[in-house]
């Protein structure tokens, strides 16, 4: 399955003290669509019909992943190599990246170390964007992985689907021989539950539980009867949304089982919503930590 060209992104924000220190636009439990045409991002927290929605953000072309950076900011991907700071909202038709020179970048992850990870899908690699700036000539974090997914876990695994396979790209480097984490199933998009189960959806419409690795043929399905299924995602209460590109809409599968006759939790999304990002806002304590970490690397460079 390719990717269209146009690709959506829900970002589920999972917050623990209360707004972003950085946007008071933005509270707990948001959960946030990207549009890549014509370049908007709602917010959908309460699920209905967002036909007649206004945008959060506009003006952001090919608009695809979100993610939160540890010091609480907003970023979105697009597929044109560039990667926007979005946290006050509005129209960013002129505004400045925060990254370019990329390829056709996809979905963004963020690890416990404080790494902002991107997936290039042009380059088959993966990009450490942490500090922003032009990354035309800088050195990929990972190289050698086709597919879209990324995922980096509670317990600072860094994942990455590679078509029929998935990977464990926690140390970085050249994976085009590697052994794999797991085989055999199409990762379209991988998520975490808050327990730390990890979870896979395959585009032909069923999403597996892959914990452990190894052989997911072999799997039985968490969850089926998905039409073109693009991402999933968890939020802090345990609520697994899925994306389906052909109705245009946003299901809650947490129950799991036959999917194919439930009622949608968003609709009326006027482009095929696709890929699923979660960010969490770290705690206070651990955000200085990361904080402190991230300028004692900086220094060092």
């Amino acid at each position: 399955m390719k990717k269209r060209h146009v690709i959506l992104a829900i970002l589920i924000i999972l917050l623990s003290h209360g707004p972003l220190l950085t946007a008071t636009q933005i509270s707990q439990g948001d959960i946030f669509i990207t549009v890549a045409t014509p370049g908007n991002v709602y917010r959908i927290t309460n699920g209905g019909d967002y036909s007649t929605a206004t945008p959060f953000a506009t003006g952001l072309t090919d608009a695809v992943g979100l993610v939160f950076s540890p010091n609480g900011r907003l970023y979105t991907s697009c597929s044109s190599g560039r990667v926007f700071d979005i946290t006050a909202g509005g129209d960013f038709s002129s505004a400045s990246p925060f990254a370019w020179g990329l390829g056709y970048v996809n979905e963004m992850t963020v690890t416990t170390t404080g790494k902002i990870l991107v997936k290039d899908i042009r380059r088959d690699n993966v990009m450490d964007i942490t500090f922003g700036g032009d990354f035309s000539t800088a050195l990929a974090f990972a190289t050698g992985l086709d597919g879209y997914s990324l995922l980096a876990t509670s317990a600072g695994r860094v994942l990455a689907g590679d078509e029929y396979y998935v990977y464990d790209i926690t140390a970085g480097g050249n994976f085009s021989s590697a052994p794999p984490f797991a085989w055999n199933d199409r990762a379209t998009s991988l998520a975490e539950s808050p327990s730390g189960r990890i979870y896979c959806l395959n585009y032909s419409g069923y999403v597996k539980d892959i914990t452990g690795g190894g052989d997911m043929s072999t799997r039985p399905n968490f969850a089926y009867g998905l039409y073109h299924p693009i991402d999933i995602a968890f939020d802090s209460s345990g609520r697994l949304f899925a994306s389906l590109e052909s109705s245009k809409a946003v299901l809650d599968i947490s129950a799991g089982g036959n999917c194919s006759g439930l009622t949608p939790f968003a609709t009326g999304l006027n482009i095929n919503p696709e890929q699923i990002a979660i960010a969490t806002i770290p705690e206070p304590a651990t955000l200085f930590l990361l904080l402190a970490g991230t300028l004692i690397l900086r220094k060092r460079k």
